[in-house]
């Protein structure tokens, strides 16, 4: 069950950074910050609970926080130009 949440909350924060970055406004930078919350801590739980491999675990979630970040920077830049034109 936990493993199922931490999918839907991985696949949610890449689907809202994704449409962030098309059309970015502050409330889905919100639901963003809030569905990739979600994932860390769902992904933190996974860790203890289960006592999975650390190094593992915590490389393949980095990757994907960078993904997210990345977007998430993207769209904070072209809101920021789009405000100055």
């Amino acid at each position: 069950m936990a493993l199922a949440v931490h999918i839907i909350a991985a696949l949610a924060s890449l689907a809202a950074a994704s449409y962030l970055y098309f059309a970015p406004s502050r409330r889905r930078f919100y639901a963003t910050y809030a569905t990739t919350a979600a994932m860390l801590a769902s992904g933190f739980y996974l860790v203890v609970a289960s006592h999975a491999s650390l190094v593992r675990s915590c490389i393949t979630g980095l990757f994907f926080l960078g993904v997210v970040s990345a977007l998430v920077i993207a769209a904070h830049k072209k809101a920021s130009q789009t405000e100055q034109e």
